[in-house]
């Protein structure tokens, strides 16, 4: 193969490739919402999704990184664990109530697919957002 490590664990990828791809599809929500919804304040006012960033100041970008980091370290038995990668065992509609093996097994592979989609979908928001400087929803 392309790579010399011989004890690569599938698994802990799996489960990163589920983890990046659920915060992805979120990022990509949070694209458009951040076009088309502003908090009141002169801060909050950006219309530039990236350019937010910077607008918002360090306060805001700290409460947002040690939420991350309270996330990372709350499922880190999970991510190192035993068990299925990307299950938390949270289910609050129960979409897998009821269902066969195999449906099961197809409802993984779909989220897979759109995780994968929406990794390739926001590299191409911030990308056009980058070099053309326009909202991505021209209305």
């Amino acid at each position: 193969g392309i790579t010399t490590v011989d004890n690569i664990d599938l698994k802990y990828l799996r489960f990163c490739e589920l983890k990046n791809g659920r915060v992805a599809m979120l990022a990509c929500a949070g694209f458009f919402v951040e076009e088309l919804v502003h908090f009141p304040g002169e801060a909050y006012s950006n219309p530039d999704p990236i350019g937010a960033i910077s607008t918002v100041g360090l306060g805001v970008n700290a409460q947002i990184l040690l939420a991350c980091g309270i996330v990372e370290l709350a499922t880190i038995d999970t991510t190192y664990g035993d068990g299925e990668p990307g299950d938390y065992g949270f289910d609050p509609a129960g979409f897998l109530k009821g269902k066969s093996e195999d449906q099961i097994n197809n409802m993984k592979l779909k989220e897979l697919t759109h995780c994968r989609a929406a990794m390739m979908g926001f590299l191409g928001m911030c990308v056009q957002n980058l070099y053309f400087h326009e909202k991505l929803l021209a209305f």
